[in-house]
This record gives C-alpha cells, structure tokens and sequence, in this order.
C-alpha cells in the first residue's frame, strides 16, 4: 500500500509525533474550543472569515463574551478579522470588517482583547479558520477547520434540525507551532495598523514573534503538516497534496467539499477509478441544479463529472433529513476534507475550487496516521448511513456507502442514515 507523499515546497516541515482528534458538527467543535479557551494562561489566537454577531456558543454565551472573560484573566487574547474589500459587496451582517457601527459595539464593551483587520487585496478572501491555545506551554493546542462563526454550524451529528456539515480538528504537539507561525505571519503583516482604523485594544498594534516547536505528547504518533494557500509568499502546497494523496490512493478516496470545480482534481479522482479505486464523493445536496448554467470552463467540469459518475465504483452523494413531511430538507456540506486509504487526512478551509487552490488564504493540515483516519471514516459513515463500519476494510465501508447512498436516493421513505446519491448531470 503507498503511503501518501508530504509537499516538500511548504513553508512548514513534516512534524511527527502529534495528538489529533476531529470534532465533527459545530456544538462538539464549539464546546471543545469554548473549554480550550476558558483553560487558557497565557494566550488565545484566532483567524476568522465570515462572522455572524448574533453567533451564541453551545454553553449559552456569546461570542464576545468568552473571549472577554479570557482577556479579563489576562491572557492575551488576538482575534485576526479578513476585512472585505467594499467592491465585493458583502453583506455586512456576515463580517466583522471594523464598520464604525462595529467599533461603537466595541467601544461600549469595552474588551480586554485586541484585534486586527486583515485586507485580502489581489487575494480575494482571507479564508483561513484556525485557534491556538497557549503556544509553547506544554498544554499548547490548535484548531483548524473550515467552521465560520455563524449560528448555523451549531448542530448535532445526524441533522435533525438541518444546518452546515463541517468539522474541526484538535492538534496538540509540534504542529501547533506551525498553525502559530500561520497567525504570526498574518497579523504582522496586516497592511492597516492604525488604531482608528486597521487595529484595536492594547495589542493590536504589536507585532508577534514565532515560537520554536515542541516535543510532542508521550505516545504521539501523528505526522502532520500544514499546508496554506497564500498568494502573498506563492503557497499553492494544499492542491499539491490533494494531488499526491489523490494519485497515491490504492483502495479508495472518500471527499467532503462544498465545491468540486478544480478540473486537476477531478481528472485526478477519474484516473484514480480507472486503477479501480472506490471513490466517494459527498457535496452539497443541490449541486446538480446549482452548477453549470453557464458556458465554457464550468461546462468542461460538467462534463467531467459527468464521466466520474459513469464509473461503478463512484458515488456522488448529498445528504438530506426528513423534518415531519416526505420531502426533505437538503443539508449544505461545508467541510473541506479528503480520506485516501485509511491512511492519510486532509482537514481545513480549501475548498476544492481553483480560486481557493490559488488566490484566497487557505489553512489546511494533512495527517498520517492510520487509526486518526479510520476512527474519522467510521463516525462520518455512522453518521451519513447509519452503520458500524469499525469492523470493515475502508473499501468495503465506501462500497456500503454507495449502496446506502443509491437505496436512499431511489426512495423518499425507508432511509438509512442521511445519505442519497445525486442524480446523473446531463
């Protein structure tokens, strides 16, 4: 079985010996990050997108308030804002883009936190979601994922009540100093400083340092490396490693994404059908009306989709619920993640588009480690179909996917699990 090749262009080296633990579905994600954040001594470091005011933690706070009560114990709490250039016409309800209605919030508050806010320029989008703990202590801890502050990730495995999938993973180990490292060179070259205008609290003028990585747990076993998108330095390391585990898988892929419109990647995955790899693909439950309405390169992706979908061992699936009628309620797929083998994880914010590939700032980590995989294969399929696939080969678990996937997709009644496979595009 090939073992998936690390990127060696990267800013960040291979770093063995970490612990890692996924949380899938925002209240196990926020509940783990809202205690990682009450624990903290020395300092709390985070990166956000998109951001909702109106975002209340699993435990009933805001999201203010929690990092307050951590800056109020005198940790040294940095929240890194992507400020959205005006012609992008963003809705300001989704970011916290330092609006003078924001900064009057702030100055009522009064936080003991500092903030910055980070222009993309040519880049588009700060895309990055990401936590760090206590950098260089012992308990140090990150966070990387895809979850945006908004009140729609806070939802329990399963989808009773619909919402985002996506999923957070929890590092602790000489990672972290990387995930560190990614804060450190973003907010020290934020182009807007200006306590009036780029920056905010005691802080938020100052730069930061980098920290030197740390041993790593006892027992920790995890080989990690983080990977960015960041057109500043010219880091395109996230869609070579997709490459490289995509072109490696032996058995099979399994990809969660809310885009498939990188053309590299989907002739990829169809050379990786025709070794006879099972591949599995989960996207949002409307992707087939919601792409292709126009010409040219969008049509060209169609099409190759189109051929994905003619090969047996392929299944491209939505997930859905059922909310007391027959008709069912989509859930949007969020999460940006891809399984080869049992073997290797890819877990972040790229979305597998070439924008995101390219431009936007991404922040992925890529992991070997077998039993971090497979434990993650098994509470996603136990999720999606309903079924305990601990016992299985990973193989036999996608080939039970697909056939859950296409039952479900057959019938409006009878499901098992959450899981259907979406009709052929045209």
């Amino acid at each position: 079985m090939d073992m998936p090749q690390f990127v060696e262009s990267a800013r960040y080296p291979v770093r063995p010996e970490n612990t890692i633990r996924a949380y899938v579905d925002g209240v196990a994600a926020f509940s783990r990050i809202a205690r990682a954040i009450d624990a903290a001594e020395r300092c709390v470091l985070v990166t956000i997108a998109w951001f909702h005011l109106d975002f209340v933690w699993p435990d009933g706070r805001r999201f203010f308030d929690v990092l307050d009560e951590a800056g109020s114990r005198g940790v040294d709490v940095r929240a890194l804002f992507w400020r959205p250039d005006p012609a992008l016409l963003v809705e300001a309800s989704t970011c916290f883009s330092g609006t003078d209605e924001q900064r009057d919030f702030l100055r009522e508050r009064n936080p003991q936190i500092s903030l910055r806010w980070d222009d993309a320029g040519d880049a588009v989008v700060h895309h990055q979601k990401s936590w760090v703990i206590d950098p260089g202590a012992p308990r140090a801890r990150a966070f990387v994922g895809g979850m945006n502050i908004n009140p729609a990730y806070l939802v329990e495995p399963g989808h009773a009540d619909g919402g985002m999938h996506d999923l957070f993973v929890e590092i602790a180990g000489p990672a972290v100093a990387d995930v560190h490292d990614n804060f450190v060179d973003r907010w020290n070259h934020t182009p807007d400083r200006d306590p009036l205008s780029g920056s905010w609290g005691v802080h938020g003028a100052e730069s930061l340092e980098a920290i030197p990585a740390r041993d790593g747990p006892p027992g920790a076993n995890a080989s990690i490396q983080v990977q960015r998108t960041m057109m500043r330095t010219a880091e395109r390391t996230i869609r070579d490693q997709y490459l490289r585990a995509i072109n490696s898988a032996r058995q099979f892929i399994y990809v969660e994404n809310q885009f498939l419109e990188d053309l590299t990647v989907v002739e990829a995955l169809h050379h990786a059908l025709s070794r006879k790899v099972v591949v599995t693909v989960v996207v949002p439950a409307d992707f087939a009306s919601e792409r292709g309405r126009d010409a040219g390169g969008m049509q060209e992706l169609r099409e190759q989709i189109s051929r994905l979908q003619e090969h047996p061992n392929c299944t491209i699936s939505g997930l859905s619920v059922a909310q007391g009628s027959p008709e069912r309620t989509p859930i949007h797929i969020h999460s940006k993640l891809l399984i080869v083998d049992d073997l290797f994880v890819s877990v972040g914010s790229c979305n597998c588009r070439r924008e995101s590939f390219t431009r936007h700032s991404e922040l992925n980590v890529s992991v070997v480690e077998p039993g971090f995989a497979k434990s993650l294969r098994c509470e996603l399929l136990s999720e999606h179909i309903e079924r305990d696939t601990a016992s299985m080969p990973g193989v036999e678990a996608m080939q039970l996917f697909g056939e859950t996937a296409r039952s479900n997709g057959a019938s409006k009644r009878g499901w098992r699990g959450i899981a259907f496979s979406l009709p052929s595009i045209e």
